[in-house]
């Protein structure tokens, strides 16, 4: 065989070693890229569930929470019922005789009186009539009181119609409606009414 005919042959050789070289190296790029992409894709999947599980438990413990209750009205505040807007401006016990500025309309207390100082405003578009009898005091045992209208007459100005009052829309009126209750019971809170059939509106008194 020639020299020329042994360098061709071993050119060829070479070639054929280079191409293979170069396809191997086509061939591993892809497969890496393939796996890399493969596990990328994965790892997104799996995320996914953390991702629902985490909303979810942040959704159960919002729903979990307990729903924040209105607080009580106290002294001061205003309370609504119906058509009235009341507002206990103070409260005393203690006294065990009223009498008003005329001096014959006077009240003695089997226990010690308990006097709620009322200012009542009707907020709706009708009259509606307030009467001392449909309010109520209630103690630290659950006892209920119900008012005195002899006490109360006592207890307010001669000129007053706190017994009875007709209240019409946008007016307002001031009142003491009093309670004989026994002289170690302890008040804690008043039931107020726009009439004997409403539900009524708590007020802290403690």
């Amino acid at each position: 065989m020639s020299e020329a005919g042994t360098d061709a042959k071993a050119v060829k050789g070479s070639a054929k070693r280079i191409v293979g070289a170069v396809v191997f190296v086509v061939i591993m790029a892809a497969l890496i890229g393939i796996a890399t992409s493969s596990g990328s894709s994965s790892n997104s999947s799996s995320n996914q569930p953390s991702s629902a599980s985490a909303s979810s438990a942040s959704q159960s413990s919002t729903s979990s929470e307990p729903a924040k209750q209105p607080s009580t009205p106290g002294l001061n505040q205003p309370a609504d019922d119906g058509k009235f807007r009341f507002v206990a401006t103070a409260f005393t016990c203690g006294q065990t005789y009223l009498v008003n500025d005329n001096g014959f309309e006077d009240a003695h207390a089997q226990g010690q009186w308990c006097l709620l100082s009322l200012n009542v405003s009707n907020v709706q578009n009708e009259a509606q009539q307030f009467s001392a009898s449909d309010q109520y005091l209630y103690d630290d045992s659950g006892k209920q009181f119900s008012s005195d209208t002899t006490g109360t007459t006592a207890a307010n100005p001669s000129s007053s119609s706190c017994i009875y009052q007709q209240i019409n829309p946008g007016v307002s009126i001031s009142c003491v409606v009093a309670f004989d209750v026994p002289k170690n019971a302890v008040v804690t809170y008043a039931k107020l009414h726009d009439s004997s059939f409403s539900d009524g509106v708590k007020v802290a008194l403690q």
